[in-house]
């Protein structure tokens, strides 16, 4: 599901979409890192 998610966004090639996808969920990706 979540490499699913962003393959769907990286195939828009947006980088507006894409920071704002990355600052809301930052604390998912620190959460998972961690």
């Amino acid at each position: 599901l979540f490499d699913d998610m962003m393959n769907a966004i990286l195939k828009q090639k947006n980088i507006f979409h894409l920071l704002i996808f990355f600052v809301c969920n930052l604390p998912i990706f620190k959460y998972k890192i961690l």
